[in-house]
């Protein structure tokens, strides 16, 4: 396999990754609280054993810690799902980030804004 059909591969693989992990929390996770969680990004080890996934949450900010140690509670139950669902040789181990990606744009906009206000 070549670099580029190996790197294809493991695009592919976190793009059903993410896709499952989003209707897991969405349908089946039983804690209404992750029902609010989107997971913006999967990004895979090359060996396709780990899954880093990156979320945003909608809630305050205030309840971010509670959020990443409610996914972090959750990961038995969505590995043993994904290996349900996916038909992966080994289900990867998985590892919840907070997406800042979000945060960085509102705060580049409030700059952005204040300059044109202060113009």
């Amino acid at each position: 396999m070549t670099s580029q059909q190996s790197s294809h591969r493991v695009e592919k693989v976190a793009d059903s990754v993410r896709r499952e992990l989003s209707r897991l929390l969405l349908f089946t996770v039983r804690d209404p609280k992750l029902r609010h969680v989107t997971i913006t990004q999967v990004r895979m080890t090359p060996d396709l054993k780990e899954a880093r996934a990156y979320y945003d949450w909608e809630g305050p900010q205030s309840e971010r810690d509670d959020i990443k140690q409610r996914l972090e509670h959750a990961i038995p139950f969505l590995r043993h799902e994904l290996a349900q669902t996916l038909s992966f040789k080994f289900v990867p181990r998985l590892f919840f980030h907070f997406d800042e990606t979000r945060a960085l744009y509102d705060r580049a906009h409030e700059l952005l804004t204040e300059i044109d206000n202060d113009q």
